[in-house]
C-alpha cells in the first residue's frame, strides 16, 4: 500500500504498522528482512538437521516395529514357560473325531454327537468314547388353565379359588397375587432368575389349545434340580405344580423330565458312579423278572443301593416281587424312591434290554478349600480372622425328594476350630448332616454332607466366614454300589463308564474339553489328540517372514532403495535415512549372531536352521538386491522334519531345561541365562530356599518361599521351583542342563533391540537421544533451543534496524519539509511579496 507521501505499509509480527520509504523511496522493511535472512542461515542449517533427525527417527521407528514383529514370532518358538503351555507352539494340539459302528446301522456324524476343544496342555493320545446319555435339567409342569392372560382367580381359570401367596425357587422368593395371570406368574419367576443369585430356573407358558395353557419350569443347567417351597398360602398347590400333601414341599405333580447326569464310556474307565445289569432278551415292560432265561429267584427280593459321597455313605433298600415286577418297574421305582439315583432301561442294538443306574450329584456335599490349619487350631490363626470376630452360618439341608428343608443358624467365633465347627453341625440332629475335617495335620479341609442326600446350602447370616473358608459344592462324583441276591442274579455291577453333572466335561482329559450333544448307544467315537504340526509350520514361516522384513529394510537403507509403499521423492522420505548409521550395524550383528550361533548345548540332532530346511537365498540368483542374505524355506524338507523329527526341531528353537531331580522345575529364564551344564546345591528349611551354589560357587538369589531366581553367574535369570523333601533343613545336589535355541536367542536379541523401555532398548535409546523422553532432553530439543535463541537475537536486531531506518526516514522527511518551506519562501520573494 502506498500513501500520499509515497512508500509502503508493513505490519510486523507484533501487529505494529510501519510506513517504509516515505522519505527515501527505499523499502527499508525488505532490506531489514534480507539482512535478518542472511544472518539466520545458521538457524536454517539447524532446522535442516532437526528435520533430518526426525526422518531418521521415523526410519528407526519403522525398524523398531519390524523387530517387534520378529520378537513376537520368536516368542511362539522359544518355549516360553507357562502353567498350561499356552505360550509354546510346539505344545499346540489338535483333535480329530471319527464315528463308527460295528453293526448294520448308520452312525451319525461325530460332531453331531460330541465336539472337543483341545488346548496346549493336552497330551497326545487316542480315546474311544460312547455317549450313553446326555445330562439334562429337571423339568416340571403345572395344571392347565383356560386363559394364560386372564387373572388366575377368575371363574374361567381356577374357579375363583386362587388366592396367591409366596414361594421360593431355589432359595429366591417370589410373590404372586390372586389377580395375577399365568403370564404374570411366569414373568415373576423369570425375574428371580437374574442377578448374583439367579435361580437357574426358566418359566414358560405353553398353549396346548385355545382354551388350555400350562406353566412349565425348567432347570437351565444340565443335571440340576428345581427346588420349590411354599412360604405363604398355597400357590404351587393351586397351580398344580406340587402334590397337595399340606407340607408345601410335596412331590412334583407332573415331572416332565428328571435331572440326569451325562453317562459315557471312555477307554474302559469307570468312576464307580454307574452300574448296569446283564442284557436280557425280554420285553422290559411286559415280562416279569421270572421270564428272564435262567432266572433262579422267586418271591420278594431286595436291591440295596449304597451311595457314597466321601463324607456320609447312605444305603436305601427296595423290595420287588419277582413274579409281578418288570425291568421297567424297577427303573420307575428307583427313580421315585431312591433319592440321588437315576435308573432306566436301555435297549442294545441287538434288541436286548438292560438296567442302568447312575448316582446323581445332588449338591449334598460342601467342601472348604485346603487351609493352613491343624484340625484343632483356632480360625484366628488365619490372617483374615480375629479371635473375637463373630460369625453366623445359615445351614440348610433341602432333604431327599419332597421332604421339608431343615435350616439352622449356628454361631461361631474366630476362637473356634474347624473340628469344633464340624462337631456342632454333626451334633444337630434336626439338620441331618455329617461334617468332618480331613487333612495331613498341617493343612485341613472342612467337609459337610447331607445324611439323606439332600442339597446342602451354607451361607453367611453375618460375617464373612464362607469366603474365608472357601466353602463350595463338592464336585466329586458319588460312587454307587448295588447289592443283594437280586443284584447278583441280574448281573448288576459297576459299569465301565463315567458320569458328569454336565454336558461340558473339562475334568477328565487334561487340557481337553468334551461337549456332549446327544447319546447314540453303539456308536464309537474315536478322539485323537495330535501335535498341531500346521501351527508349528505357520509359526516358523512367520519367523522367517519377520526376519526377512528386518533384513530387507537394512539392505534397502544401505542401497537407498525404496521398499513397497515408500516414495523416495516424498517430503521427509525415510528412504536411505539410516545409511551409514551405527544402529544398522548393531541390528545386523545381532541378527547374524543368533543365526550363526544356532542351538547351543542342545541334545537335539539339529543345531542350525539349514538342517530344518531353512537357508539363505542364493544372492547370485535374485533380481532384487534388497533380498540379499534373506532366508527361504524348503517346504518339503521342513514338513519332513515336522513329521519325523519333531522333538529335534523343537530343540533347535526352544530354550531347554533338564534336571536329574524331579523336585526342581524351571519356571522362567532371561536372555542372560547361559546354555551350560551345572551342579546346583540347594539348601532349604521347611520348603523355603535359603541358599544356592552353582558348581561350588555361592550365588545371589531372589527368593520367594520355594521359588527362587539366580541373580549372578552363568545361570543369571534362571527361575526355579524347588519342592524339596521332608521338613526341617534339607540340602540337595541337582545336576541340570540348559540349552539355548534360535527362537529363544532371537526373542531376547529382538527385545533388546526393539523394546521401548527407557535406557534399555537399543533403538529406543537412540530415538530418545534424538527426540527426548519424559524429563530427558533430546538432541532435537537442544537444536531447537539454539534456533530459538538465534531467532530471539535476530528479532531484537530486526527491531533495532527498523528503529534506525525509521529515524532516517523521519530525518529525511524533515529535510524535505524544510526544503519545501525554503522553496516557497524563495518563490514569494521573486514575486515581490
Amino acid at each position: 500500500m502506498v500513501d500520499a507521501l509515497g512508500g509502503s505499509v508493513r505490519v510486523d509480527s507484533n501487529g505494529r504498522t510501519t510506513v517504509t520509504g516515505a522519505g527515501s523511496d527505499i523499502d527499508f522493511g525488505a532490506t531489514v528482512e534480507k539482512i535478518v535472512e542472511a544472518k539466520r542461515r545458521p538457524a536454517v542449517r539447524l532446522e535442516n538437521r532437526i528435520a533430518e533427525n526426525q526422518v531418521k527417527v521415523d526410519a528407526m521407528t519403522d525398524l523398531q516395529n519390524r523387530l517387534s514383529t520378529l520378537q513376537q514370532a520368536a516368542d511362539q518358538l522359544r518355549g516360553k514357560p507357562t502353567f498350561d503351555n499356552s505360550g509354546n507352539v510346539f505344545e499346540a494340539k489338535e483333535g480329530f473325531l471319527t464315528a463308527t459302528r460295528n453293526d448294520s446301522l448308520q452312525a451319525s456324524t461325530a460332531t453331531s454327537i460330541m465336539t472337543a476343544n483341545v488346548e496346549n496342555a493336552a497330551q497326545p493320545g487316542s480315546y474311544d468314547l460312547e455317549v450313553l446319555r446326555t445330562a439334562q435339567g429337571q423339568q416340571v409342569a403345572g395344571g392347565s388353565v383356560a386363559s394364560a392372560s386372564t387373572a388366575l382367580d377368575s371363574v374361567d381359570n381356577l374357579g375363583g379359588s386362587f388366592t396367591g401367596g409366596t414361594f421360593t425357587v431355589n432359595g429366591r422368593k417370589v410373590a404372586v397375587a390372586a389377580t395375577d395371570s399365568l403370564l404374570d406368574v411366569r414373568d415373576k419367576i423369570n425375574a428371580a432368575n437374574s442377578g448374583n443369585n439367579a435361580t437357574g430356573v426358566n418359566a414358560q407358558v405353553v398353549s396346548i389349545s385355545d382354551s388350555e395353557a400350562i406353566l412349565t419350569l425348567t432347570a437351565e443347567t444340565p443335571g440340576e434340580t428345581i427346588g420349590l417351597e411354599e412360604t405363604g398360602g398355597s400357590p404351587l398347590r393351586d397351580l398344580g405344580i406340587i402334590v397337595d400333601d399340606g407340607s408345601g414341599t410335596g412331590d412334583f405333580k407332573n415331572e416332565l423330565r428328571q435331572a440326569e447326569s451325562s453317562i459315557f464310556r471312555i477307554n474302559g474307565l469307570s468312576d464307580g458312579s454307574v452300574s448296569e445289569s446283564d442284557a436280557f432278551n425280554v420285553d422290559p415292560k411286559a415280562d416279569n423278572l421270572q421270564a428272564i432265561d435262567g432266572f433262579g429267584l422267586t418271591g420278594d427280593q431286595t436291591l440295596s443301593f449304597k451311595v457314597d459321597n466321601g463324607v456320609e455313605p447312605r444305603t436305601i433298600t427296595r423290595t420287588y416281587d419277582t413274579a409281578g415286577t418288570s425291568l421297567q418297574d424297577i427303573a420307575a421305582d428307583v427313580n421315585d424312591n431312591v433319592f440321588g439315583v437315576s435308573a432306566r432301561v436301555v435297549t442294545e442294538s441287538d434288541g436286548t434290554s438292560r438296567l442302568e443306574f447312575n448316582a446323581e450329584k445332588t449338591g449334598a456335599e460342601q467342601r472348604s478349600q485346603s487351609l493352613t490349619l491343624a484340625p484343632g487350631d483356632a480360625l484366628s490363626n488365619l490372617s483374615e480372622v480375629e479371635a473375637a470376630e463373630a460369625f453366623d452360618l445359615e445351614i440348610t439341608n433341602y432333604g431327599a425328594g419332597g421332604t421339608a428343608p431343615q435350616s439352622k443358624t449356628l454361631s461361631f467365633t474366630g476362637a473356634n476350630s474347624l473340628q469344633e465347627i464340624a462337631n456342632v453341625i454333626t451334633a444337630d440332629t434336626d439338620l441331618k448332616m455329617s461334617a468332618k475335617v480331613t487333612g495331613n495335620g498341617t493343612e485341613s479341609r472342612l467337609e459337610i454332607a447331607s445324611n439323606d442326600g439332600g442339597k446342602v446350602s451354607v451361607i453367611d447370616a453375618s460375617g464373612d466366614l464362607t469366603p474365608t473358608l472357601g466353602l463350595s459344592p463338592d464336585n466329586d462324583v458319588p460312587s454307587l454300589a448295588v447289592s443283594d441276591a437280586l443284584a447278583t442274579e441280574l448281573g448288576i455291577g459297576v459299569a465301565d463308564a463315567v458320569s458328569r453333572k454336565t454336558n461340558t466335561v473339562d475334568d477328565l482329559l487334561g487340557g481337553s474339553t468334551i461337549n456332549l450333544y446327544k447319546a447314540e448307544r453303539g456308536t464309537d467315537i474315536q478322539f485323537d489328540i495330535e501335535r498341531d504340526q500346521d501351527a508349528v509350520n505357520t509359526a516358523i514361516q512367520d519367523f522367517v517372514t519377520a526376519y526377512n522384513e528386518v533384513k530387507q529394510f537394512i539392505n534397502a537403507q544401505r542401497l537407498e532403495t525404496p521398499l513397497e509403499g515408500q516414495d523416495p521423492d516424498a517430503e521427509n522420505s525415510v528412504v536411505g535415512a539410516l545409511r551409514g548409521e551405527a544402529i544398522l550395524r548393531q541390528v545386523e550383528q545381532r541378527l547374524s549372531g543368533f543365526l550363526a550361533n544356532g542351538a547351543r548345548n542342545s541334545t537335539g540332532e539339529f543345531s542350525v536352521l539349514a538342517q530344518a530346511g531353512i537357508q539363505f537365498v542364493d544372492n547370485e540368483k535374485i533380481n532384487d538386491a534388497t533380498l540379499e542374505d534373506t532366508l527361504q524355506i524348503d517346504p518339503q524338507k521342513l514338513n519332513d522334519r515336522l513329521l519325523n523329527d519333531f522333538d529335534d526341531l523343537s530343540k533347535l528353537f526352544q530354550f531347554g531345561f533338564s534336571s536329574d531331580n524331579s523336585n526342581l522345575q524351571m519356571t522362567g529364564y532371561t536372555g542372560a541365562t547361559s546354555a551350560v551344564d551345572a551342579n546346583l546345591e540347594i539348601t532349604a528349611t521347611d520348603g523355603v530356599v535359603d541358599a544356592v551354589s552353582v558348581n561350588g560357587t555361592n550365588v545371589d538369589i531372589e527368593q520367594n518361599g520355594s521359588r527362587f531366581t539366580i541373580k549372578d553367574g552363568p545361570l543369571t535369570g534362571l527361575s526355579l521351583l524347588f519342592s524339596g523333601t521332608g521338613t526341617g533343613a534339607v540340602t540337595e545336589t541337582v545336576s541340570i542342563s540348559t540349552s539355548d535355541g534360535i527362537g529363544s536367542a532371537a526373542f531376547f536379541d529382538a527385545d533388546k533391540l526393539s523394546n521401548n523401555r527407557p535406557r534399555d532398548g537399543i533403538i529406543q535409546s537412540e530415538i530418545d537421544r534424538v527426540i527426548g523422553r519424559n524429563d530427558r532432553t533430546g538432541l532435537n530439543d537442544r537444536l531447537q533451543d539454539q534456533v530459538d535463541r538465534i531467532d530471539r537475537s535476530l528479532e531484537r536486531e530486526r527491531e533495532a534496524l527498523t528503529r534506525q531506518f525509521i529515524a532516517m526516514e523521519q530525518a529525511l522527511l524533515e529535510l524535505e519539509s524544510a526544503r519545501d518551506r525554503l522553496s516557497q519562501f524563495a518563490a514569494s520573494l521573486s514575486n515581490g511579496d
